[in-house]
């Protein structure tokens, strides 16, 4: 129930406090906050009972029938008489500047003779911090109508659900609330993710009729990847979905709630609804959370504006970005390597890309229905292929059947470069048959050759595809036959030629000392 009252509400609330009812008790009969029963009664001229007399008629009435003012009961601590810590004022003073705790401090002053309990030292430490804190100054952040909207998660109510055995889980809540009107849309979710994050912003969206030109959120994953207050890295699925419908994303900073205190207390406010109950689905749980915004949230009003929030937000629909025709086709993001075939592989499944970016990295963006290869240096759009129902394994683009060259012709190229029979071999396996040998397989040939002059050297691989070719054979099982029984010759460790070690040490030592008695005899005659 909102705090505006139907005609028939106050008639029965003024009756009640004319009976003498407390606050309390009004509340509890009728369901009405007692803030605004109390509010109602002193329109209609009722007493209301101050606090602290319960049990005793009020004092202006008593003193309007000439009776008697009843004495005064107070049941609390008498307020007039001084406390207990005064005399340990400045030990408990210096215990809260050190940061101890109002329990530690309680039971250090009763190894000093405190008399006085826990709840007189917590008492007496908060009026301490009170009287030490300086107010924060906080400025109230004004926005235009349609200009800033806020989003939050909360937490929602009990819901079973039935991919877990029909247990009760709690739900996610998301609100999204505009800063202008303080209009609101709660929506539940069974979990989170990137694509739940950017589904909810769109049924919101939907919800609203348009959509605002701004996003004020949290740091929370499913939209910031990297939190930065200057320069942060947003979830590039979630830009996606803002700019189609022509919204920015500004993250506030980390841990200040303040820049989204709107959208914080939306939050709080639904949640004191929701999170004590369960329901049976997640379905009957929002159709409940859509009856109470319709009957309570929407038509109270609200205590910052002091305006109801529907006839509100009416002003500022149309205000809001038109929505587009179409929803938002969302894709998951990667990065694949093009193969030397051409293709890249996503999610088992292969699609041709452009002969420019054999052996590149490009972006891909994919989903049920598209798979798109982006280039990842100029972020332009290289090709898009559409998927198909069933176990295809291959997509080449209609426009690259003709155009896309077959990677044999640069390998090719590399075999002539070495040498003119490697390159003659080399071309000969890539002009196979390829109605009976698939190409993969003259470029695994192809590359085995290459490979072969690493660990057998250049020459000797030219000598073995010029026996191949001559021998009419000029395939790579030819060559790799003749490599395996003709192996280089290999450098002997002992050998007829080769002298002993001693020999060599002997001669050294020979050479050095007739050096030696050359350069004593020039010395002696120089002398």
């Amino acid at each position: 129930m909102g705090n505006v009252m139907s005609k028939a509400e106050q008639e029965q609330v003024v009756a009640l406090g004319k009976l003498q009812w407390s606050l309390r008790k009004i509340e509890e009969a009728t369901g009405c906050r007692r803030e605004t029963v109390g509010k109602y009664l002193r329109l209609a001229g009722v007493p209301v009972r101050p606090p602290g007399r319960w049990g005793h008629a009020p004092a202006t009435a008593a003193a309007a029938d000439g009776g008697k003012p009843a004495k005064e009961v107070s049941l609390g601590r008498n307020t007039g008489q001084a406390s207990q810590c005064e005399d340990y004022r400045a030990r408990i003073a210096s215990a809260v500047d050190k940061g101890v705790c109002a329990r530690v401090i309680w039971e250090e002053l009763q190894g000093e003779g405190f008399k006085g309990g826990y709840a007189s030292v917590k008492r007496f430490v908060r009026k301490l911090k009170a009287a030490a804190a300086t107010p924060v100054p906080v400025g109230t952040i004004e926005t235009g109508p349609g200009e800033e909207a806020q989003v939050d998660y909360g937490e929602g109510p009990l819901v079973r659900d039935p991919a877990r055995g029909g247990r009760l889980v709690r739900t996610r809540l998301f609100v999204l609330t505009l800063g202008w009107s303080r209009k609101a849309v709660y929506l539940l979710a069974l979990s989170s993710s990137s694509e739940e994050w950017c589904s909810l912003h769109e049924r919101a969206f939907r919800a609203l009729g348009g959509a605002p030109a701004v996003i004020v959120l949290d740091n929370l994953a499913e939209g910031v990847k990297t939190p930065d207050y200057c320069d942060p890295v947003m979830n590039p699925a979630y830009l996606q979905t803002l700019g189609h419908y022509g919204a920015v994303a500004v993250p506030a900073r980390v841990r200040d709630p303040d820049r989204k205190g709107k959208v914080e207390r939306g939050v709080g406010y639904a949640q004191l609804r929701l999170e004590h109950r369960t329901f049976e689905s997640l379905a009957e749980a929002q159709a409940f959370l859509d009856d109470w915004v319709a009957t309570v949230a929407d038509v109270r009003v609200h205590g910052t504006t002091k305006r109801v929030v529907r006839e509100h937000f009416a002003e500022e629909l149309g205000h809001l970005r038109a929505l587009p025709l179409e929803p938002c086709r969302r894709y998951r993001f990667g990065r694949r390597k093009v193969k030397s075939t051409g293709v890249v592989e996503v999610e088992a499944t292969t699609f041709s890309a452009p002969a420019t970016h054999v052996n590149l990295w490009v972006q891909v963006q994919y989903n049920g229905d598209v798979v798109r290869l982006v280039d990842e240096a100029t972020g332009a759009l290289l090709v898009e292929h559409r998927r198909k129902a069933g176990n295809a394994t291959r997509a080449v683009a209609p426009e690259a059947k003709k155009s896309l060259p077959s990677p044999v012709g640069e390998l090719v190229q590399r075999g002539s470069a070495l040498g003119p029979n490697i390159g003659r071999l080399c071309a000969a396996i890539a002009s196979v048959d390829r109605a009976h040998t698939p190409e993969e397989f003259a470029v695994r040939r192809v590359r085995a050759v290459l490979r072969a002059t690493t660990q057998h050297g250049v020459d000797h691989v030219e000598r073995a595809c010029g026996v191949a070719i001559d021998a009419g054979a000029p395939t790579w099982r030819c060559v790799r036959a003749w490599l395996d029984h003709h192996r280089p010759a290999q450098l002997a460790q002992v050998n007829a030629l080769i002298r002993d070690l001693t020999t060599y040490r002997d001669i050294a030592a020979r050479l050095s000392a007739s050096a030696n008695t050359a350069e004593k005899r020039i010395t002696k005659e120089t002398a």
